[in-house]
């Protein structure tokens, strides 16, 4: 499996089973929050970003680096009531810190596999841009995730 299947295979399938969001497709994360039905809601997505290779080998081939990514979580809330939108954005960054900071386990290496997931990161949780005329918004974590290339 490659090393962004098997990350995000697993970060997907875990998040999914920590906090009972809905797995959204991919291509959602780029698209506008009214284009989903509200059963959709809470969901979230994956998006990759770039990868960076922190060590090599002799031959100058990488041996482990790092992959920032965006977790993106699309929220539907009651127009005009912005404190119920402030309480359930809070209530999610307090899961998606949970997550990071120990809800996350890596895959376990079987035979074959040509990396392994070492560990993820939270590096920042965009601010909050609620609107009391709004009923559906985003919150955008990014991290990172180590890894090394067997």
């Amino acid at each position: 499996m490659t090393r962004e299947l098997l990350f995000t295979s697993s970060f997907e399938s875990q998040l999914a089973t920590t906090t009972g969001w809905n797995n959204l497709d991919t291509s959602v994360g780029t698209s506008p929050t009214h284009a989903l039905a509200p059963s959709d809601f809470p969901g979230f997505v994956i998006l990759p970003g770039e990868a960076m290779y922190t060590a090599y080998d002799s031959g100058g081939h990488p041996t482990a680096g790092l992959q920032h990514f965006t977790l993106r979580v699309l929220v539907n809330h009651p127009q005009l009531a912005l404190s119920a939108a402030r309480t359930t954005r809070s209530d999610y960054v307090g899961l998606i810190e949970a997550f990071f900071s120990g809800g996350y386990t890596p895959p376990a290496i079987t035979t074959g596999d040509p990396v392994r997931i070492d560990s993820i990161i939270l590096e920042k949780i965009d601010p909050a841009t609620l609107n009391k005329n709004d009923t559906r918004s985003v919150i955008a974590a990014h991290g990172a995730y180590h890894f090394t290339l067997l």
